[in-house]
């Protein structure tokens, strides 16, 4: 029972992790297409 509770909040810090890690990428991304069209 304990491991399953531990189970848990890893993947919750996981999860908050991936989504803060996809914000940043998306970001980046966004930032990168701009400066690639504004370039010509």
């Amino acid at each position: 029972m304990n491991f399953e509770n531990v189970r848990i909040e890893i993947t919750d810090a996981s999860v908050m992790f991936l989504c803060i890690a996809l914000v940043v990428v998306c970001i980046i991304i966004c930032d990168t297409v701009e400066r690639i069209k504004n370039k010509p």
